[in-house]
């Protein structure tokens, strides 16, 4: 090469080499060598700008001691140590304080210059800022983890916790109980209240829930107002039934703000690890089977899983599919119970009572299936078809020449707060043919609880066109002659319970009597339920009932035999 080409060629790489050091000094990201030691060699501008630290106070210090974190420190030490052995590139996440006082994180990308002889010569480290795209995953993780409400875990957080224990209990006897309980209830107190305050409902019970737990319980919201907590247990598992009370106590005294204060109750489910199940999956489904069965039981109460509670969860998965089928093959049928006129000694009316013949179970009591109709919504296909058939019954009635007389139809909560239920009535009595002061709905006490004022509207037009109306069970449920005076019913009946020990004990029989002087003074006419002896069918006679019902008289029987029995009264 001669002198000209030397020149050039020097020149070139004068020119190459300061196009890159332009490159390297003014790249966004941070830009470093070290030498084998972790001593600083050279460090771009920008490096230098997030540091706070001029060049030349760089040159020479070990870059560890501008991390943070310690654990940042292990990782770098670490790295150089591998960057020896594998003498490839390491790409590591470590954390760095800003000039700002900001902490923040970087992509570590570390690339060995290695000589000839295969030694490392120097390393060259470029920092990458990877603060934005952490808080963006932090972000998506507590959106994924996490419920927005009230910052509790959310299901798939639980659900995954819940593997992990039960994993890593798998080799020892810790027992851990897991729960899932539901605010019973919860959406009339969204209906009335507004969700705004209903959202400060829940918020306000987990802040109460987080403030019993123990350290190494884990709680979560499962769904709207379900709930779940796991806890270990001790022999004694006093430690269960202390935060079984203070949930309980976490709901019954929630105050929203200085104006308001909630009273809400909880049903709770239990499952015991490794009693009921050692896989996650177990454990929830055993959970959830406690949980149903405490709402099953009247809400209010917690149930800890029992194994024949799976055969009664299988039989209500398998009810609940058959309904469709077993309302299109008419394997619903209704009885009918006669009521005794006092005044007349004859028929004062018949209550339609359901009947469901399972080809498999036979007769299934209404006590088991219509819950379940209520909760899953077929209660209102199921609802429509009985008064269809009770205003069937009431045009059969008349055509054999019987003297008119009530047919009495109970209905549901879900029914009844239904926009078209009122229209559905009257449909079926126009379509059916049936006259309306021949039909009676019975409601009750308990499913008017949150939604009295919102019920009255729908009863009293079903009324003023001579439907009518009376309150079933009185007694059982939140008795309020507040109730007696709003509603715009025809008819009481007093619950069996009330009758079923009258004889001979004084209490009880001027708890009836002074429920029947009540009843009449609001100008009522009332019925005694589940009168079973000659002793209570001659007391509640005496009392002043109008009506009674019960095996004393005549047990629920078919539509043939109802035929024969007005016959043989002569009705």
């Amino acid at each position: 090469m001669n002198t000209i080409n030397k020149l050039r060629t020097a020149k070139d790489f004068a020119e190459s080499h300061e196009e890159y050091r332009s490159l390297v000094e003014n790249a966004h990201d941070a830009i470093f060598r070290v030498n084998s030691n972790g001593e600083v060699q050279f460090a771009n501008s920008t490096f230098c700008s997030q540091a706070g630290i001029a060049k030349d106070a760089v040159i020479g210090r070990l870059f560890c001691s501008f991390l943070e974190l310690e654990t940042s420190i292990q990782r770098w030490k670490h790295s150089l140590q591998q960057l020896q052995i594998t003498k490839s590139t390491e790409v590591f996440i470590i954390a760095m304080q800003l000039s700002n006082g900001t902490l923040s994180r970087f992509e570590c990308c570390l690339t060995p210059i290695i000589n000839k002889s295969g030694i490392i010569k120097s390393i060259i480290g470029i920092l990458h800022d990877v603060s934005v795209f952490i808080e963006m995953e932090k972000a998506i993780e507590e959106l994924s983890f996490y419920d927005t409400l009230t910052k509790l875990p959310n299901q798939r957080f639980f659900f995954r916790k819940l593997e992990q224990m039960c994993k890593a209990n798998s080799n020892e006897a810790a027992r851990t109980a897991v729960l899932f309980f539901d605010l019973d209830n919860f959406k009339k107190i969204n209906d009335s209240l507004g969700h705004t305050l209903g959202d400060a409902v829940l918020k306000e019970f987990v802040a109460r829930i987080q403030g019993f737990m123990p350290k190494d319980g884990f709680a979560a919201r499962l769904s709207g107002n379900r709930f779940a907590m796991y806890l270990a247990l001790t022999d004694s598992d006093l430690g269960l039934e202390s935060n079984i009370k203070n949930i309980q106590k976490a709901a019954a005294q929630l105050i929203i703000n200085q104006e308001m204060n909630v009273s809400v109750t909880v049903s709770i489910g239990i499952a015991i690890y490794p009693d009921h199940g050692v896989t996650a999956d177990t454990m929830v489904k055993h959970t959830d089977i406690a949980l149903n069965q405490a709402k099953a039981a009247g809400r209010n109460t917690y149930c800890v899983y029992e194994p024949q509670m799976s055969e009664m969860a299988a039989l209500r998965v398998e009810l609940e599919q058959s309904f469709k089928r077993a309302l299109a093959e008419n394997e619903f049928e209704l009885y009918y119970q006669p009521q005794q006129d006092f005044e007349t000694n004859g028929i004062r009316g018949v209550e339609a009572l359901l009947r469901w013949k399972h080809p498999s179970h036979g007769y299934i009591s209404p006590a088991d299936f219509i819950p379940i109709a209520e909760q899953t919504g077929f209660i209102v296909e199921l609802g429509e078809w009985v008064l269809r058939k009770a205003c069937q019954f009431i045009v059969r009635m008349s055509e054999n020449g019987f003297i008119p007389f009530k047919v009495c139809v109970n209905i549901s909560a879900m029914q009844l707060t239904r926009f078209d239920f009122v229209d559905m009535v009257f449909r079926c009595l126009a379509e059916e043919g049936a006259r309306p002061d021949m039909l009676e709905l019975e409601i009750t006490e308990t499913m008017l609880i949150g939604s009295l004022d919102s019920s009255i509207e729908p009863l009293l037009l079903l009324k003023e066109r001579g439907i009518h109306i009376a309150l079933d069970d009185f007694g059982t449920g939140y008795s309020s002659l507040n109730y007696l005076r709003k509603l715009p019913i025809n008819h009481l009946k007093i619950d069996k319970s009330f009758v079923q020990d009258i004889v001979g004990n004084p209490g009880e029989q001027e708890i009836f009597n002074s429920i029947v002087d009540l009843v009449h003074k609001l100008k009522l006419t009332v019925t005694a339920e589940g009168v079973e002896t000659e002793e209570q069918y001659a007391f509640v006679k005496q009392g002043g009932c109008n009506y009674l019902q019960g095996y004393y008289f005549c047990k629920p029987i078919t539509e043939e035999a109802v035929v024969l029995f007005l016959k043989s009264k002569k009705v």
